[in-house]
């Protein structure tokens, strides 16, 4: 946040020093990729778990299925 708001000078009532901006600033684009990765992990994450669920819900309807006809 801190590299992103230039204009933010105090934060949770400690003022933000020029080497803490420039610190910031520095870790940025890593804390980004960190991010973007978590985020395309997390959505991987969710495609399986939305598969497992779709598959659970369909041996539950085959089951059903089976034993209405009985």
């Amino acid at each position: 946040m801190i590299a992103r708001l230039p204009q933010v000078d105090m934060l949770d009532g400690v003022e933000i020093t020029r080497s803490v901006r420039i610190q910031a600033t520095q870790q940025l684009p890593a804390l980004t990729a960190e991010l973007r990765e978590l985020a395309k992990k997390r959505a991987e994450r969710r495609v399986v778990e939305e598969a497992e669920k779709k598959k659970e819900l369909g041996e539950k309807a085959e089951k059903k299925k089976e034993r209405d006809e009985r």
